[in-house]
């Protein structure tokens, strides 16, 4: 799939390829296929093929993909897999799934469902003080919150922002300059 962008029949052939061989649910094995670059690949693929044709089922094939390896794999192999290419690609995801949609309906989904993985490796991610220093752990905490609690917009009723949701610290509206 690394290899294949043209013709396009090549390139879909390898999607659906792709699509068939990650629907498994072998943890080890997908932690292999994540440690041998799976989610490199995908990721720079999905990409291209939203650059060139957002609403194509090319999109949506690649986003399951992307989500069915990331769902089966250890917490382990997905922080290690953010952290070697999905911390570049959170603005392309961002982009998929923000309104106006501008991407397949069925990818926009995927693509919320692979924030989710993400962000729960990166709930362990986290650092105690004595790792780090205060301030940088701080920065580190907040990061994580934004995007765990981005994704707990689509899922407010699981994730690690559940407790603040209702608090007097923290709030968030579903409707428009409401706040």
């Amino acid at each position: 799939m690394n290899a294949a962008i043209a013709p396009r029949k090549i390139r879909l052939e390898a999607v659906a390829f792709a699509l068939e061989f990650f629907n498994h649910q072998d943890v080890d094995a997908h932690d292999e296929e994540l440690a041998l670059g799976a989610a490199n690949v995908l990721l720079s693929k999905l990409a291209y093929a939203f650059s060139v044709h957002p609403l194509d089922d090319e999109v949506y094939q690649i986003a399951t993909s992307m989500s069915l390896i990331l769902g089966g794999a250890s917490r382990s192999a997905v922080t290690k897999a953010f952290d070697e290419a999905g911390k570049s690609v959170i603005p392309l995801i961002v982009d998929m799934i923000r309104p106006p949609l501008n991407c397949h309906p069925l990818a926009v989904n995927r693509m919320i469902s692979v924030l989710r993985y993400f962000s729960r490796a990166l709930t362990a991610m986290v650092p105690s003080e004595s790792q780090v220093n205060k301030k940088q752990a701080q920065r580190m905490d907040k990061q994580n919150i934004i995007l765990t609690f981005f994704v707990s917009l689509f899922f407010p009723r699981s994730g690690p922002l559940t407790r603040f949701v209702g608090s007097s610290n923290f709030s968030y509206s579903t409707t428009p300059n409401q706040r």
